[in-house]
């Protein structure tokens, strides 16, 4: 019998970005609607890096590069389809402009890596202004 491997356990820092995660993509659906960008579907809508979290570390917390797409069909094309993610870029230059990936990666250079104060910073900034546009509407 084949022995499983034990789950690990995520760390602090982990949990942190997850929570940060949350709260922007929430924040980014109060700003531009619950619907994907990119086909206007309301179901199954996640957060759509532009450029990888897991190449663009930086990048992660850019609302610049965070779309909201569905999974189904635009976020899975875009990684699974080549000619489907073509036509996916096109509609990202249409609402990002022709240089969007050329900005993006500028922007990567200037940011600094992720502290945990930062983080823990960015959570409560995040947290304020959530609250504040309930209180606003």
């Amino acid at each position: 019998m084949k022995r499983r491997k034990p789950i690990r356990k995520q760390s602090d820092r982990g949990k942190l970005v997850k929570r940060v995660d949350a709260l922007l993509f929430t924040l980014i659906k109060r700003e531009r609607g619950e619907r994907c960008q990119l086909c206007g579907r309301t179901t199954n809508l996640t957060p759509f890096h532009i450029l990888p979290k897991g190449t663009y570390p930086k990048l992660r917390f850019n609302c610049r590069n965070i779309l909201i797409a569905c999974w189904f069909p635009c976020h899975n094309d875009w990684h699974s389809n080549y000619y489907k993610a073509k036509n996916i870029e096109k509609k990202i230059i249409k609402l990002l402009g022709e240089d969007y990936e050329v900005d993006l990666k500028m922007a990567n250079e200037c940011q600094q890596s992720f502290s945990p104060v930062y983080l823990k910073t960015l959570e409560q900034a995040l947290k304020n202004e959530l609250k504040g546009a309930k209180h606003g509407s």
